[in-house]
């Protein structure tokens, strides 16, 4: 028996009884990205390059700081996604026309040639995990998601701003 083929850990874990809402969210998440994951391994990509492909699907030739806002990553992330990328013939980098400095990102044929499974992929994944909601309640798990990333931010920033040395704020 394969970790995947277990029981799901929401139903038998102690870390469930203290806290059920995170750790289902986490365990939600973990079967979500390792399903998607199988798939993008078929198509020789790596978690994440999907999301920068879907970007430029729908507007090519991005900057690296459009892309890392678009895909909510954090620069280096970007920079590494795109190199591994651009090194696999999917993307090309080329200084900005404006901006010499900021680099454009856009797809190249081979790049392009992947889009129509790399949507398939994400439909799968949407279809799979639609199955067990009725319309009102995809509605509403989305609302929630969103309420709670919105609150999960807002103390992500309350707390930086509270640990925030105060020498440094006049920086």
């Amino acid at each position: 028996m394969t970790v995947d083929d277990a029981e799901p850990l929401t139903r038998s874990s102690a870390l469930s009884a203290l806290a059920p809402l995170s750790f289902g969210t986490l365990t939600l998440w973990r079967a979500m990205h390792n399903f998607a994951n199988d798939k993008l391994l078929e198509l020789g990509l790596y978690p994440g390059q999907e999301l920068i492909l879907l970007q430029l699907y729908d507007s090519d030739g991005q900057t690296h700081t459009d892309l890392q806002r678009a895909v909510r990553l954090d620069h280096s992330t970007v920079s590494r996604t795109v190199r591994r990328m651009e090194q696999a013939g999917l993307l090309t980098r080329s200084p900005g026309k404006k901006d010499k400095r900021a680099m454009v990102v856009s797809l190249t044929d081979q790049g392009r040639a992947l889009q129509p499974r790399v949507v398939e992929l994400w439909s799968t994944v949407e279809a799979v995990m639609a199955e067990v909601l009725t319309n009102d309640r995809r509605a509403d798990f989305i609302e929630l998601a969103g309420r709670l990333e919105q609150t999960l931010l807002a103390a992500r920033r309350s707390q930086k701003l509270s640990n925030a040395d105060p020498a440094q704020e006049g920086i």
